[in-house]
C-alpha cells in the first residue's frame, strides 16, 4: 500500500511502479491530474498511441450532436446492410437443387 504524498487541487497523485517483462527494469509513472494523463518519472519513454482529447472538444455541444449523428447514420447502414444479408441468405435457403 503506497501512501499519498501529493495533492493536486485535492486530487491524489499516485504513482505506480511497474517490472518490464524482458529486462526487470523498473518503471515509474506517476497520474497527472492537471493535464488529465500520466507522467513517466523513470524506466521508460513517452509514447502514446491515443492523444488525450481536448478540453474545448469535449465541451462543445456541435461537435458533441455531429459526433452522435454521425454514429446513428452508421448505425442504420449497419442494420440496413445486415437485412439485406439476412434476406439474400433466407432465398438461399428457399432454393433447392435436385440432380435428376
Amino acid at each position: 500500500m503506497s501512501l499519498v504524498s501529493e495533492t493536486y487541487l485535492g486530487i491524489p497523485i499516485v504513482r505506480f511502479y511497474l517490472k518490464c517483462t524482458k529486462c526487470a527494469a523498473e518503471i515509474i509513472i506517476k497520474t497527472d491530474p492537471r493535464n488529465e494523463g500520466y507522467v513517466i518519472e523513470a524506466g521508460a519513454t513517452a509514447a502514446r498511441n491515443v492523444e488525450p482529447r481536448q478540453a474545448e472538444e469535449i465541451h462543445d455541444p456541435m461537435e458533441l450532436l455531429e459526433r452522435r449523428a454521425a454514429d446513428a447514420n452508421r448505425e442504420r447502414h449497419i442494420i440496413h446492410t445486415l437485412d439485406e444479408l439476412r434476406s439474400m441468405k433466407a432465398r438461399r435457403a428457399d432454393v433447392s437443387v435436385e440432380y435428376s
